[in-house]
């Protein structure tokens, strides 16, 4: 959960400091645009062939709920 920093409009509607944000994780993870099948478990998809991390796609990966504070 985070909270806005300031005062936002957003699409004409005022989101004043304070307010609590929450993005919608589960359209984000389960989008077609963004992840090949992304209903099928497959976490190779995050992996390298060597094994390592793969880092394509960081600012869609939101392994910990909310990302980065």
């Amino acid at each position: 959960m985070k909270a806005s920093k300031q005062d936002v409009v957003i699409n004409r509607f005022l989101k004043p400091r304070g307010t609590v944000v929450l993005p919608d994780i589960w359209a984000i993870d389960n989008d077609p645009v963004l992840w090949k099948e992304p209903q099928k478990f497959n976490p190779g998809r995050f992996l390298n062939e060597d094994g390592s991390i793969l880092a394509h796609k960081p600012e869609y990966l939101i392994p910990l709920s909310t990302g980065k504070y």
